[in-house]
């Protein structure tokens, strides 16, 4: 879920989903607890941490498991794994189904050999977020597909994301098109090494021709695709 949803869209959301847990970090505990009360329908909302009014997660974690079904069974064809959130340019954001195929084929697809992220050994730069699907699937669900490892980045900032590379070795990195034109433009790339770099794929929207000269040589890939 978008971090920067009011109260009153993280309401919507929830009541649009059906709602009935919540896992979210103490930053945001204050706001997703008002609109928990407003919905009326969460049992619990859990944090990575500890927050007033919240289970922490590590209590989850640490449940032995016996309240729950040793084996679930569902069709994966045809079942919901997650629903993620369209940007609502059309009216309120409307939630995405996407199956466990969806997510299974969206992984096998990107991994597959004819393209770049077809690595064992891929450090990703975990910069797009997560709610979105293109952040799920290309830096998170490809990611839990192949055992990578994935270098979580809050919010882009320039000297910090530049050094996130150098100091992990980031090999691929899914962005924006105005982080293209960053890389490709300013003065400060050149003071750091980010010859671990292998792949950057830019998409949400067209990337400048004049902006695909990337450091290094790196290669760049712009991929577009429907909502899902």
């Amino acid at each position: 879920m978008n971090p920067l949803y009011t109260v009153d869209e993280i309401t919507h959301q929830l009541q649009d989903a059906g709602a009935t847990f919540i896992i979210t970090i103490p930053l945001f505990a204050d706001k997703v607890k008002q609109s928990a009360s407003a919905h009326g329908q969460i049992k619990t909302i859990y944090v990575v941490g500890e927050a007033e009014g919240c289970e922490s997660l590590s209590t989850l974690l640490g449940d032995d498991g016996e309240d729950f079904p040793e084996n679930v069974e569902i069709n994966p064809k045809d079942d919901i794994a997650c629903l993620p959130y369209s940007s609502g340019t059309t009216g309120h954001p409307k939630g995405v189904m996407l199956t466990h195929y969806n997510l299974i084929a969206d992984a096998s697809i990107v991994t597959h050999a004819s393209f770049m992220w077809n690595k064992d050994d891929a450090v990703v730069l975990g910069l797009l977020p997560f709610f979105h699907s293109f952040g799920q699937v290309i830096s998170m669900s490809c990611a839990l597909h192949k055992g990578w490892k994935v270098v979580c980045v809050p919010k882009f900032e320039p000297e910090s994301f530049l050094r996130v590379i150098q100091e992990h070795k980031v090999s691929h990195a899914a962005v924006v098109p105005s982080t293209v034109l960053f890389l490709a433009k300013s003065p400060l790339v050149e003071q750091f090494d980010l010859s671990s770099l292998k792949d950057i794929t830019s998409g949400g929207s067209a990337t400048q021709c004049t902006a695909v000269k990337n450091p290094e040589g790196t290669p760049s890939i712009n991929r577009m695709a429907q909502t899902r």
